[in-house]
């Protein structure tokens, strides 16, 4: 399913400042790397600009509709950015650290802020606060269809749907720290990454829950593959994958794939139509996983630098990964 004629086609980048996020529109027209400086590089076509966003780092870009992004500063303000390079305020937070949002097609924005999540079904439509919760929420995921979104935060994960009404809570208990979550494509798993390098995962539908332990590390990174099949994770030498067919991962081994030089794993992707994961990793390496062949390849060299943020195009043609001293590179992977 993976091949490489080994040309793949590369552009780099150097920055004066860490690469914090990375994105594409969802157009495929544009991406842009998100700094530490709180400046934003935007690529369209053979246009690139470096423009002063925010006044604080830039943890998180996310494509924003078709054709614009949202960047989230850890200053406490969203802005959004349009692909010629036009940024226009959209909320501050007066002073909130803020670093997690999610975005959906369908125009829907949420972001944690504090014990709440400030959430926009749609760009222009007014804000809506869910919470508060107990504690301080560390991570938003939308559902696939949109009409709702899992908050991680301490001793759980809390659901919010509004298919019809007001949006309604239902809190999924188990204690300690939820760092990230992550929904199935069917909705009937909820799976977050917790701080004592575990997986706590959640079968909504039969109401048990699972709880995934022996990572080296906090597994913070989750993307689900294409086919929607395999959840990969961070928190190792290699990425672990776990099975969700029909079956679903209770008592089955996960999946042990790619690795760098002893490296743990910094960033994942997923492609957008084949089964295919691209890894980054503590030692800059970028890897090519084939969940198919299970054989990887290095689509880049070793630089000594972890990768920060790793995105596919939309048409999964290429991608864009950035490292933390500042590097970044736009890799061609087809003709």
């Amino acid at each position: 399913m993976l091949e490489t004629n080994g040309k793949l086609k590369a552009l780099g980048f150097k920055f004066d400042a860490p690469v914090n996020s990375v994105a594409y529109t969802r157009d495929g027209e544009a991406y842009a790397l998100g700094l530490g400086n709180g400046a934003v590089h935007v690529v369209c076509g053979e246009d690139r600009k470096t423009i002063a966003v925010h006044k604080g780092a830039v943890p998180c870009l996310k494509a924003l509709g078709q054709d614009r992004f949202a960047s989230l500063s850890d200053d406490g303000t969203l802005k959004v950015i349009a692909k010629d390079g036009t940024v226009t305020d959209m909320a501050d937070f007066k002073g909130a650290w803020t670093e997690r949002m999610d975005t959906h097609k369908n125009g829907s924005l949420a972001v944690a802020v504090g014990k709440n999540v400030h959430l926009w079904t749609k760009p222009d439509a007014a804000v809506q606060i869910l919470g508060p919760h107990d504690s301080t929420v560390n991570d938003v995921f939308f559902a696939p269809d949109g009409m709702g979104l899992a908050a991680a935060h301490r001793d759980g994960v809390s659901l919010w749907a509004w298919q019809h009404f007001e949006p309604q809570k239902m809190l999924l208990p188990w204690k300690g720290a939820h760092l990230a979550v992550t929904v199935s494509a069917d909705k009937r798993w909820i799976v977050s990454a917790m701080q004592e390098g575990a997986l706590h995962m959640w079968n909504v539908a039969l109401k048990r829950d699972y709880q995934m332990r022996g990572y080296w590390n906090k597994p913070t990174q989750m993307v689900w593959s294409a086919d929607k099949k395999w959840l990969a994770t961070s928190g190792a030498e290699a990425v672990i994958v776990w099975p969700f067919d029909k079956a679903g991962p209770d008592g089955r081994e996960a999946l042990q794939l790619g690795w760098s030089n002893s490296a743990l794993v910094t960033a994942l992707a997923s492609h957008p139509e084949a089964p295919v994961l691209a890894a980054g990793f503590g030692d800059g390496a970028v890897v090519m996983i084939d969940l198919v062949s299970r054989k990887a390849f290095n689509a880049t060299a070793s630089s000594g630098h972890a990768v920060t943020a790793i995105v596919f195009s939309p048409d999964g043609d290429s991608l864009v990964a950035g490292t933390e001293n500042g590097g970044g590179v736009h890799i061609r992977l087809m003709e």
